[in-house]
């Protein structure tokens, strides 16, 4: 999740941001479903494991869907062409860098 941050700094400063111009829009995408696809993994094992910890829980629960509305809001920038979405899209994914940096220092409490 962290590295998404990176691959966006690499076509965010460019003016062209096409899809087929940007390798970089690609990577990023394909890393934004993969970080779903692990956080949905890591939301189901905590309800399965984790129970009492409803922070945990909670909070695996909160990343997931956040990432999938800051995948949905990434869409409407690309496919879309909806660029004022940037204004929500960047703010969101710090704060889900935040969370994803948040919820395994949390792990460690007992």
């Amino acid at each position: 999740m962290l590295l998404q941050g990176l691959w966006a700094g690499l076509f965010m400063s460019t003016p062209d941001t096409d899809p087929e111009k940007t390798p970089w829009l690609e990577v990023h995408s394909w890393c934004g479903k993969a970080a779903i696809g692990f956080a949905l993994l890591a939301t189901v094992w905590a309800f399965l494991k984790l129970r009492e910890r409803t922070d945990l829980t909670f909070g695996a629960l909160a990343l997931t869907v956040l990432l999938i509305l800051e995948a949905y809001l990434g869409g409407l920038i690309v496919d879309e062409g909806k660029d004022v979405m940037a204004a929500v899209h960047v703010p969101l994914a710090m704060a889900l860098m935040g969370l994803a940096v948040w919820l395994p220092l949390r792990a460690r409490k007992r």
